[in-house]
């Protein structure tokens, strides 16, 4: 019955708003195309998900319109894993929220799970960081993290830094940095002066050490083009949170390949960055043409990377050039005459989206939707053909890097559906890509698309796959429709990850999916960006995590065996059997290995004459919760599997 009264309820929003909509298209087919996919939301609300998910949807808050979600740069949704709180911060709608008028137009709403590894979050707690100037300050896109400087499960303890764009009467002139307890004590705030309205700030926030990390571009506008591109890293450092941040600026000004004629420079104008987990290696990235790449003529990432907290950064230099993993997906270039040259992937796409992570190894993950090769001359944008056109959604590949260059290449997925046509007024949806990762081994993308449409992305569902390291090499899942057969089936719009995810060592080895989507169906069936639009958390999700259970007994030439230890994950005592065909003595050498590969226990003295039996005693191991790998040297055998200690 419930399903049933929701279901009359999308009926009756949808035609009430699609009349005041403006659209090109007429109300009558825009109806029935919104009534049809309302009906299939309703038909899979009565059968069983498929996937055995449950994907509510929590409301958060609401945002004056749908602008403040725009930016996948962003970082609006942060999870702090030791308080197990998640922050979701946005441009406040005023009639929603009538102290915004006065005090502020930025709210961050936060939430605080039952336990550690519970992806439900439910009675989102709002509190209104304001701005005491806001009748001259108007701050859109905001990103923002937590910060538990004290490694603390109380609230009390936890500060959030926002940044956002700040529009100073009528002009960008200025970029808004605050921070301050979730009960609004200790606020302060700063204000850095742009040196143009194309120095923005807005992407990979994040928290290393304590200190926190946003990273922007700049450049010089030339038509529709740029010069002078700079990649700018901003530095939040503090000896108290509850005295505010200092910042600084890094930048770095790549060679950026520059027409002659012209004097633009050929480049996308947002910056990416990823860091490792401990902050000892990151990276940062924009996708154009510099003269050193430029032999390869196609637009690529200029990548660099730092081992000193982004004090110092130094080039990647990367050659994609017929990788034999592109050669298998990607259709090549061609000559002036037509014949097939080498395949050279063009970073240019619907999406514009190129997102990463980096792994515990010091790799970074690189995520992109590339199409084919590039086809035309990247000093002749405008009559060039950046991507082919008869093709749908393209190819999304995960580009591991490392500083000496391409580690490996990973073919992710097929996209079914290009980037929508004109769909929120003059807005187009694409596939959203957002990549977090848990602290041990795992990175994981999700990202959407449309299993109801034959062609544009339209009604979307959200995807996930990951990938983790195993010892010296990787593995990776399935991928997974995350909301198929949910009540909001193909309304999963402007989705947000967090970037750091959690693992769950009781419910089925399950990686926690923070995700928030926004847009009523109701909202949607308006049909303007510049209405209000309501922000959700999605509750239930997770992804089967393949690198523990996937490890079973291994048997090798000699006919040795080491089992899994069991259990598995344990908490006290575990076991590891090693088998031996014969009865002649074999000296063992033991060795426990964090998930960092340090080795931090080690035992000589044990041998193996047919069956021995190896006690893994948590009260006797240097170990605590977490991920670890046990490495067994036979003879000229080597056998490493990992363990679990929750």
């Amino acid at each position: 019955m419930r399903h049933y009264l929701i279901f009359i309820m999308m009926i009756l929003a949808g035609p009430g708003f699609i009349f005041a909509q403006n659209t090109k298209e007429s109300y009558r087919p825009f109806m029935k195309r919104h009534i049809d996919v309302y009906k299939v939301a309703y038909n899979h609300s009565m059968q069983e998900a498929k996937q055995g998910k449950d994907a509510e949807r929590t409301e958060i808050g609401k945002s004056a319109n749908v602008y403040s979600v725009m930016g996948v740069e962003q970082r609006p949704l942060f999870y702090d894993e030791k308080s197990n709180t998640m922050l979701y911060t946005f441009t406040s709608d005023t009639e929603e929220y009538p102290a915004a008028n006065s005090k502020g137009c930025i709210i961050s709403s936060y939430c605080q799970g039952e336990g550690i590894g519970n992806n439900i979050f439910d009675y989102w707690n709002q509190t209104i960081t304001f701005n005491p100037e806001a009748s001259s300050h108007y701050i859109i896109k905001p990103s923002a993290v937590l910060v538990n400087p004290d490694y603390s499960e109380d609230l009390d303890d936890l500060y959030t830094v926002i940044v956002g764009q700040d529009s100073t009467n009528g002009s960008w002139s200025k970029t808004y940095f605050a921070s301050c307890k979730l009960n609004g004590d200790d606020y302060h705030e700063s204000f850095y002066e742009m040196e143009n309205e194309d120095d923005k700030v807005s992407s990979s926030m994040t928290v290393v050490d304590d200190e926190v990390y946003i990273f922007g571009q700049k450049y010089d506008r030339v038509s529709d083009y740029g010069a002078n591109q700079e990649l700018k890293h901003y530095k939040g450092t503090t000896e108290d949170p509850s005295e505010g941040y200092d910042w600084n600026v890094n930048a770095i000004s790549p060679d950026w390949l520059i027409d002659p004629d012209e004097g633009f420079a050929y480049a996308l104008y947002r910056t990416w960055s990823a860091w490792s987990s401990d902050g000892d290696i990151g990276y940062m990235w924009m996708i154009g043409v510099t003269n050193d790449s430029y032999e390869h003529g196609v637009y690529q990432p200029q990548m660099y990377y730092t081992t000193d907290k982004g004090d110092n950064w130094n080039k990647i230099d990367l050659d994609f050039e017929d990788h034999p993993q592109l050669i298998d997906y990607l259709s090549p270039c061609e000559d002036e005459n037509g014949n097939a040259t080498t395949v050279r992937p063009s970073f240019l796409s619907g999406d514009n989206n190129f997102p990463g992570a980096v792994d515990p190894s010091g790799r970074l993950h690189l995520f992109a939707n590339v199409y084919g090769t590039t086809i035309g001359d990247v000093l002749n944008p405008q009559d060039s053909m950046w991507v082919d056109p008869n093709a749908k959604g393209g190819h999304l590949f995960d580009f591991i890097i490392n500083p000496s260059g391409i580690h490996d290449i990973i073919f992710v997925s097929e996209f079914k559906t290009k980037p929508s046509n004109n769909e929120l007024g003059e807005i187009n949806y694409d596939h959203r890509l957002q990549v977090g990762k848990i602290i041990y081994n795992d990175v994981l993308i999700t990202w959407i698309d449309d299993v109801i449409s034959s062609d544009y992305l339209t009604y979307p569902d959200i995807f996930t796959w990951n990938i983790c390291e195993g010892y010296g090499d990787f593995e990776f899942s399935d991928i997974e429709n995350l909301t198929e057969g949910s009540l909001y089936e193909g309304f999963y719009f402007f989705t947000f990850m967090a970037e750091n995810l959690s693992f769950d060592y009781y419910e089925y080895y399950e990686i926690n999916i923070y995700l928030t989507a926004s847009l009523r169906p109701s909202e949607w069936a308006i049909n303007s960006p510049d209405e209000p639009i309501t922000h959700f958390y999605v509750n239930g999700l997770g992804s089967f995590y393949p690198c523990v259970e996937g490890v079973q007994e291994n048997t090798t030439w000699s006919g040795i065996s080491v089992s899994q230890n069991s259990p598995n994950p344990f908490s006290d005592v575990s076991i590891i059997t090693i088998e031996s065909p014969t009865s002649e003595p074999k000296k063992i050498h033991f060795e426990v290995l964090d998930i960092m590969g340090r080795v931090i226990y080690e035992d000589h003295t044990k041998e193996l004459v047919s069956y021995l039996e190896i006690e893994l005693n948590t009260s006797v191991l240097p170990i605590e919760k977490g991920i670890y790998f046990y490495q067994l040297r036979i003879g000229d055998e080597t056998f490493v599997k990992k363990m679990v200690v929750n």
